[in-house]
């Protein structure tokens, strides 16, 4: 993971009360190769689990 960039963030009467909607975008490089769409597959799903299991976050997936 190179970089994390919070680009996005909505409160508003679109959703519920006391949430917020929010968009991230996460930079993957590795030194050594090229990163397959596996390798990011993977990490993203890993990512994905532990923002829903750590701070209760429901992940939009498009």
């Amino acid at each position: 993971m190179r970089d994390v960039v919070l680009f996005d963030l909505y409160q508003g009467d679109k959703i519920e009360k006391g949430k917020k909607s929010i968009a991230i975008s996460f930079m993957m490089q590795d030194d050594t190769q090229t990163l397959t769409d596996k390798q990011i597959d993977k990490a993203m799903e890993k990512l994905m689990l532990a923002y829903e299991n750590e701070v209760g976050a429901v992940i939009r997936k498009a």
